[in-house]
């Protein structure tokens, strides 16, 4: 459901629109987490970086000027004190928003001369040339290359997030699930979105660790594929992602 009302709604939120001028993929920022993480170990900083070791993870990676530009912009919202130095976890987190999806895997253009498969949901041709190559041109630049929001794919990118923010575990404590959930609702605020309040992110962690079951080795956790897909289909997430969120950048959450 909650994938449904994001489908509808998610390209009335700015990061949605975002999507038009960003060309971030999960491998890029996978690799940036990596190389974040190690840095602050090397440095002893546990999760903190400075703006320097923010550029020398950035080195290498195939990122363009534009999206630099728009990395670097997070940095800065997220540099609360202003001594050059972030919280790399939570950078990775709230970069989640503007991360694209690869392209469909399946795309079947014999269903009709209007019709075709991708990934198995009928898609109308439309105007647009059935020939293979084209419909697979015009499939991948409007179907591809946006933030999942605008894809309505909030179950998958809360799914992301959680991965990005640990890899090593398919568990999920109560007071992580509040930071990342906090971290997307931040960041898209800066981007001028509506966004959730502080209550009702904690509401929505509440509701999650009442509803769900831990696993049996440990009552203080949660699956993340299970808090994904909760948290995707919870109220104030629809609002969320549906661009009716209660408070904005500059109010108190």
């Amino acid at each position: 459901m909650g994938n449904d009302v994001a489908k509808n709604c998610a390209n009335r939120m700015a990061i949605g629109a975002m999507s038009n001028v960003t060309d971030l993929e999960r491998p890029v920022i996978q690799r940036m987490s990596e190389k974040l993480s190690d840095i602050a170990k090397r440095e002893g900083s546990k999760d903190l970086v400075t703006k320097e070791e923010f550029a020398e993870a950035l080195n290498g990676l195939e990122i363009s000027q534009s999206d630099r530009d728009i990395l670097d912009r997070i940095f800065v919202m997220l540099d609360r004190t202003g001594e050059d130095r972030i919280n790399h976890k939570e950078f990775i987190v709230g970069v989640c928003v503007e991360i694209k999806f690869q392209a469909p895997h399946a795309i079947d253009a014999t269903l009709s001369p209007s019709l075709c498969l991708l990934d198995g949901v009928e898609v109308h041709k439309g105007l647009h040339n059935s020939s293979q190559d084209n419909l697979t041109h015009w499939l991948i630049s409007t179907q591809v290359g946006v933030v999942p929001f605008a894809l309505g794919k909030t179950e998958e990118l809360i799914q992301m997030a959680f991965e990005l923010f640990d890899s090593a575990s398919d568990r999920i404590t109560p007071q992580d699930l509040r930071f990342i959930l906090m971290t997307l609702n931040t960041v898209a605020s800066y981007f001028g979105d509506p966004v959730m309040t502080v209550a009702q992110v904690d509401k929505t962690v509440d509701d999650a660790c009442e509803k769900l079951d831990p696993p049996p080795d440990k009552k203080n956790e949660l699956l993340m594929a299970d808090t994904s897909a909760y948290v995707a289909d919870h109220e104030f997430v629809h609002e969320f992602v549906e661009g009716k969120g209660t408070s904005r950048y500059g109010n108190k959450l």
